[in-house]
């Protein structure tokens, strides 16, 4: 039986290494051409080339088609929101999905109850509607046995309200730092 199984494997084995090999019947007309390009060995020359042609972190609007990027120190929104809710930890923040979300947090250490915040932001205006926020409780009778609740909408406006406080407040030091430079 044993002989029978090696006997099978080694056919097995032998007819896929023949099924990779090449037939030697195929004729080659001609050799592929491979395009070789010369790189300039001077890195600010090739820095600036690049840049021209429209390349680069940024994506000029030549060449390549053109990418605007919005970056998040320039988002008072943004930085609003994570200014009001930078006492809790962070799970998730990406600017560019538009999403923060906190880890659970507890403010007294030991308690059995902690809060979770999700935070969409759904538009770069600075208007209420720009963001969604959800919010959940969690509460723990033991470490194994917790339930988890959608805490309610007036909790989740009391949140807004400071978010948007903390943007009037980003804006009018902003303003001032223009200001001054002027």
């Amino acid at each position: 039986m044993l002989k029978k199984i090696n006997t099978i494997l080694f056919l097995l084995i032998f007819s896929l290494i023949l099924a990779g090999c090449k037939s030697t019947e195929e004729k080659v007309d001609e050799e592929p051409t491979i395009k070789k390009k010369r790189i300039n060995p001077n890195v600010d020359a090739r820095t600036k080339e690049f840049a021209e042609k429209g390349g680069g972190i940024f994506n000029s609007s030549k060449g390549f088609g053109s990418t605007t990027y919005e970056f998040a120190t320039s988002n008072v929104l943004w930085r609003a929101t994570l200014s009001t809710i930078d006492f809790m930890p962070l799970s998730e923040a990406d600017y560019s999905g538009g999403i923060v979300s906190t880890d659970w947090y507890s403010p007294k250490a030991g308690s059995k109850e902690s809060i979770k915040l999700t935070i969409r932001f759904l538009s770069t205006e600075v208007s209420p509607a720009s963001i969604k926020i959800i919010s959940h409780k969690k509460v723990c009778a033991t470490d194994n046995q917790c339930s988890i609740t959608k805490m309610s909408n007036s909790f989740d406006q009391e949140i807004k309200d400071k978010i948007f406080t903390e943007v009037k407040k980003i804006t009018l030091e902003d303003e001032k730092k223009k200001k001054s430079k002027k």
